[in-house]
């Protein structure tokens, strides 16, 4: 495994549908960092992994940016597959 950062690990030996969804979390988190700069969890949350949410075939990903302002940007898996 392979630790980002703040706890959040993410198996890289998958193969199929479950590596795909890691590769978008880890885009979604670089570019929300690139938009954002520093960037935290949101709400309770422990984990980057806790911030993300599924719906109709796209990822979510919620987080604070350094004022404490949450956002969430998401992509499309389905057409990933």
């Amino acid at each position: 495994m392979r630790k980002l950062e703040k706890g959040m690990l993410i198996k890289t030996n998958y193969s199929g549908p479950y590596r795909i969804v890691n590769i978008i979390k880890e885009s979604l988190i670089e570019r929300a960092k690139v938009q954002y700069g520093e960037i935290s969890y949101c709400g309770d949350t422990q984990s980057w992994n806790e911030c993300f949410t599924f719906d109709f075939g796209l990822i979510h990903f919620w987080f604070n940016d350094s004022a404490g302002n949450t956002h969430v940007i998401s992509e499309d898996y389905e057409d990933k597959k």
